[in-house]
């Protein structure tokens, strides 16, 4: 039944994407997250630390648990089918593609303005006055990295403990997305959030390295060994490595000075001696995450139809 979970959310995703909307699970869980961050800090005023650790524990206690609990309760094909929709609204890979396709076609119409507007929904780095090549690099970087997010991990979690499993991992990677920011008002409280979104993405992002480097990246004599060494160059301990994959199997450099939040960072450069990605290495990188997108899934499906 495992497989027909994961088949179920997986056709979902690919024929509708995310059907967004205030209604939607993941924008529940986020609206929720939002008033607990106010109530712990109105709770625990000057103890940011402690009330961003009281935060995620009480955000996967109330998001979490019930799903559980329901899933446990359940059983047959009630069960599976709650598993396989909770699978569906955890996945993001349709959504990742079109919406970074959405831009570079903005690219390729030479709409740079346009471009720069539309990726500034995409990344949380200030994109005014970027370059067509650094919007290029920002594509090829967060579709890469949100290959994990958005769909390797959900999907290994998936295969593994179905769609409550996967539906965890999510909320940890939602509360990371809204409090895991190296920023003053967050250093302390989106600490527990981003450790937690770091242990649930450590296998998956690694994974997901051996898995592109199997299918694709070893093809164009790229090192599996090449990969995790460019992909500890950067300061979190999973990103990195899914766009190190990307960037060497493409021979594009990624990374460098990026503007936060009004504040310009210097990033790691990965693969320092690939040269500047154009339109067409963005183009290559979203053939290159269907295709991986598809073996992966039906290995998956595969793996659990003879288990």
């Amino acid at each position: 039944m495992r497989a027909f979970e994961l088949l179920l959310g997986l056709s979902l995703d690919l024929a509708l994407g995310d059907p967004g909307g205030d209604l939607h699970p993941v924008r529940l869980a986020g609206m929720s997250m939002e008033r607990l961050e106010g109530l712990w800090r109105r709770l625990l005023p000057g103890e940011d630390l402690l009330a961003g650790l009281l935060f995620a524990a009480s955000a996967l206690a109330l998001l979490v648990g019930p799903v559980v609990v329901l899933q446990l309760g359940l059983e047959g094909p009630a069960s599976s089918l709650i598993s396989g929709m909770l699978l569906f609204f955890c996945l993001g890979a349709r959504t990742l593609h079109d919406e970074v396709e959405g831009v570079l076609k903005l690219l390729e119409g030479d709409d740079l303005e346009g471009a720069r507007k539309a990726l500034s929904f995409l990344v949380s780095r200030e994109t005014g006055g970027m370059s067509r090549e650094r919007v290029c690099a920002a594509l090829v970087e967060t579709l890469s990295e949100n290959s994990v997010d958005a769909f390797f991990a959900p999907l290994l979690y998936g295969a593994v403990g179905g769609g409550a499993l996967a539906w965890l991992h999510r909320v940890v990677n939602t509360a990371d997305a809204m409090v895991g920011y190296r920023t003053p008002r967050y250093l302390l409280f989106g600490r527990a959030s981003a450790r937690l979104d770091d242990l649930l993405n450590f296998v998956p992002a690694r994974l997901f390295a051996l898995a592109f480097w199997a299918l694709e990246a070893s093809r164009a004599g790229v090192p599996l060994r090449a990969i995790l060494e460019e992909g500890r160059k950067s300061e979190s301990p999973n990103a990195g490595i899914p766009m190190a994959a990307f960037a060497l199997r493409l021979g594009v450099r990624l990374g460098g000075p990026a503007v936060y939040f009004g504040a310009l960072k210097e990033k790691p450069v990965i693969n320092p001696e690939g040269r500047e990605p154009g339109p067409e290495d963005v183009r290559e990188a979203l053939a290159l995450y269907r295709r991986t997108w598809a073996w992966a899934s039906a290995l998956a499906i595969s793996a659990l139809l003879l288990l």
